[in-house]
């Protein structure tokens, strides 16, 4: 225990003293490595000597090595982790350049195979926001000295190596569409294009229309245009887009007008979607205000919930506020027929680690500081696991690429501004590697302050693969509904796992002692039980995950995840009559 507490207070000095990213770059995109295989790291002092360290700051054993006389290292295999690399200049000082890496799990196929690496498969619960398209493809979204500065093939590649099997796009019809007659695809397309090559499927929104649609305080008032205009956009994305989103939050000012016109639009666009490609998933635009509010009241008094595949939402509220945020949205939506249906959060983040403080490679944006990422990687999957008790059935964090809010003050992405990746990106890999394609069957006992929800690796709907327990030690992020940027250790607590004969016992009645333990960021060791087939397990503020286990029983059962479509026509109903009411203003 006190070791850990050592390492925990490393961490947290080092947090403070290493720069994000200082003049090192590899050659792999976003310096994320590929289990098994090299990279060469390039722009150090030549003979300067580095080391290299894992994200608890413990160095790596034989990962050392000295900069050439061209400044260029090859660096050693490194096993699934986030690291630093860490060089003193040539005369052996104090002064110290970093660079930061990932190492991930391969995916099938090879690393540069076109396999997938769908461990949150189709249907699957973990998905990532994407950001928006347009400054990645005008090259304004981070610095990309990869794939010939291809900054839509370098982020596609990294959300693929991440094992994400959905992300949330973005779509500008109004340029896309100049004219009812007309379709240009532009960096839209070849977006939805470099998503389906890596097998990953595409929910996608937009807040905007062409003119042709009679825009009217930014909401389109011919329904019959804009049906036409979803069919189109439908069909020629055909496959390469899984599902719609009509209109990004429109309860927030991004729909102006009335609500019974969002809600006219909203099911013109649902058939149209439909008829363009009838096994599109299509979506209502996020709600995110309150459950209750008037605007949701008066949205689903007329007719929403037959016009939506999902009940979808968007939050950025403390996992302190889950429970009563979202009994709130389950009674709303039993309240207003959705009761049993999916329910989407197509966005969903963090404000804990507070506003940004750190410099970035683009001078007008700031950036976190190394404790600030630390807190968000923390944050993701303690999160996406809290709402997968709550019956979420599908949540993209919010956001992959980089991006800025409030003049750069607020710094979302698991990508820096000079496109290497933050601790999260690691950590969602680990979630992804983990439990991807697991089911959530609910809470485990534990002592006071510590929270262990229980899986089962599921294969094609088909119970395969054992179970796995992901446990923690509550922190701050846990328990404050503020600002929780401090990543100060919290002490470590031993958890005792009884296990059940079924898991405690090897093939041949051997007793089985040997688990394995992965850390946040993937790096896996083996956890031992002991001779009365107890397992002690040491929990920290940062996630960890035991597989191997059988026999498990949940304390407390997950929240079912509801199904997806809309209710079944009824015989004397004719959904395509859609009524748009002129008022005289």
């Amino acid at each position: 225990m006190k070791r850990l507490r050592i390492l925990c207070g490393i961490l947290c000095a080092l947090c403070v003293e290493l720069p994000a990213s200082a003049g090192i770059v590899l050659d792999a995109p976003g310096h994320v490595v590929v289990e098994g295989e090299m990279a060469t790291a390039r722009g150090g002092e030549p003979g300067a000597a580095f080391t290299i360290v894992d994200w608890l700051g413990r160095a790596v054993d034989g990962a050392g090595g000295v900069f050439g006389n061209d400044g260029a290292a090859a660096l050693p295999p490194l096993p699934a982790g986030y690291y630093r690399i860490v060089a003193a200049d040539a005369g052996g000082d104090s002064k110290r350049t970093t660079a930061s890496l990932a190492v991930v799990s391969p995916p099938p196929g090879g690393a540069g195979g076109a396999a997938p690496r769908l461990l949150s498969a189709p249907g699957g619960f973990l998905a990532a926001d994407t950001g928006p398209i347009w400054p990645t493809a005008r090259g304004e979204a981070f610095l990309c000295p990869w794939n010939g500065g291809d900054a839509q093939r370098t982020l596609a590649d990294l959300i693929r190596l991440c094992g994400i099997g959905h992300v949330r796009d973005r779509l500008s019809p109004g340029a896309v569409m100049q004219k009812p007659d007309a379709f240009a695809g532009s960096y839209f397309l070849r977006n939805a294009e470099l998503f389906a090559e890596r097998g990953i499927g595409v929910c996608d929104t937009y807040s905007d229309a062409p003119a042709w649609t009679a825009l009217r305080k930014k909401m389109p008032t011919d329904l019959a245009a804009l049906h036409g205009m979803c069919e189109r956009l439908a069909a020629e994305f055909g496959g390469r887009m899984e599902a719609w989103e009509f209109w990004n939050e429109p309860d927030i000012g991004f729909a102006p007008g009335p609500v019974w016109d969002y809600a006219a639009a909203m099911k013109a666009a649902y058939l149209g979607y439909k008829a363009g490609r009838r096994d599109a998933v299509a979506l209502s635009g996020a709600l995110c205000t309150s459950p209750g509010s008037p605007y949701w009241e008066t949205l689903f008094a007329n007719d929403a919930a037959r016009f939506t595949d999902a009940f979808n939402f968007h939050t950025y509220a403390p996992i302190a506020a889950y429970k009563g945020r979202f009994a709130e949205v389950r009674r709303f939506m039993e309240k207003n027929g959705m009761g049993g249906r999916a329910l989407w959060l197509t966005e969903v983040g963090t404000e804990a680690e507070g506003v940004a403080t750190g410099k970035s490679a683009m001078p007008k944006f700031k950036a976190h500081t190394p404790e600030q990422e630390l807190v968000v990687a923390e944050v993701c999957p303690k999160a996406l696991m809290s709402l997968q008790m709550e019956g979420v059935a599908r949540a993209y964090w919010f956001i992959f690429g980089a991006y800025g809010e409030r003049d750069g003050a607020k710094d979302w992405g698991m990508l820096r501004r000079d496109g290497t990746v933050k601790p999260v990106f690691a950590s969602l890999a680990t979630i992804v590697r983990e439990l991807g394609d697991a089911r959530l069957l609910g809470e485990l006992e534990t002592p006071p302050g510590i929270r262990a929800y229980l899986y089962e690796r599921t294969t094609s709907g088909q119970l395969q693969g054992g179970q796995t327990v992901a446990f923690w030690a509550e922190s701050p992020v846990d328990t404050v509904t503020g600002e929780c940027r401090n990543a100060a250790p919290v002490p470590p607590v031993t958890v005792r796992l009884p296990l059940p004969e079924s898991t405690a016992s090897a093939p041949g009645g051997a007793p089985r002692r040997r688990f394995r333990l992965s850390d946040m960021c993937g790096m896996v060791s083996e956890a031992v039980a002991d001779g009365n087939g107890v397992l002690a397990l040491e929990a920290t503020r940062f996630p960890q995950y035991v597989s191997g286990l059988s026999g498990l029983a949940a304390l407390k059962p997950a929240i079912p995840p509801g199904r997806l479509g809309a209710p079944a026509q009824e015989p004397d109903e004719d959904l395509s009559v859609v009524i748009r009411v002129e008022l005289d203003e």
